[in-house]
C-alpha cells in the first residue's frame, strides 16, 4: 500500500510538471507569434506612412531613440513632401521578423525605389503599454 502511494505521488508530480510545461509552452508560443505579427503590421504602417508622407503616423509609431533622432525632421513642414518624393513608387518587403530573447522584435525591410536601387534596414520594436508595438530604433543593414 505504501509503495502504491509513493508511486501515485511520483506519477502525480511528473504529471503536474508535464502540465505546467505544456501550459507554459502554450502561452509562450502564441504570444511570440502574435508579437511578430503585430510588429509586421507596425512595419507596414510605417512604410505606408513614409510613402504617403504622413509625418503624424510616422511620429505615432516611433518611441525613444527613433523618435528623438527624427523629431526635428518630423516637425519640418517640408519633410512630408520630401518623403513622398523619396518613396514615390517605392516597393517594400518585410524580409524577416523575429522575437529576440530580450522580448524586443526585429523586422528587416527591403525597400526598392523606382530607380531600382535597394536598401535594407532593420526596425527594432518593443511593446509599449497601452499602445502596442512601436519602433525604438532603425538601422541600415549593409
Amino acid at each position: 500500500m505504501l509503495q502504491n502511494i509513493k508511486s501515485f505521488g511520483l506519477a502525480f508530480y511528473i504529471l503536474l510538471g508535464v502540465v505546467a510545461l505544456q501550459t507554459n509552452l502554450a502561452v509562450a508560443q502564441p504570444l511570440s507569434s502574435t508579437n511578430v505579427t503585430e510588429a509586421g503590421m507596425v512595419a507596414n504602417q510605417y512604410m505606408q506612412a513614409l510613402m504617403e508622407g504622413d509625418t503624424e503616423i510616422v511620429r505615432s509609431l516611433l518611441v525613444d531613440d527613433a523618435l528623438t533622432r527624427k523629431s526635428s525632421m518630423l516637425s519640418n513642414p517640408t519633410y512630408s513632401g520630401f518623403l513622398q518624393r523619396i518613396y514615390s513608387n517605392a516597393q517594400f518587403q518585410i524580409l524577416n521578423a523575429e522575437l529576440r530573447s530580450s522580448g524586443n522584435i526585429i523586422a528587416d525591410v527591403l525597400v526598392t525605389y523606382s530607380s531600382q536601387e535597394t536598401i535594407k534596414f532593420r526596425l527594432w520594436l518593443k511593446s509599449v503599454e497601452k499602445v502596442g508595438m512601436r519602433i525604438f530604433s532603425e538601422t541600415e543593414l549593409h
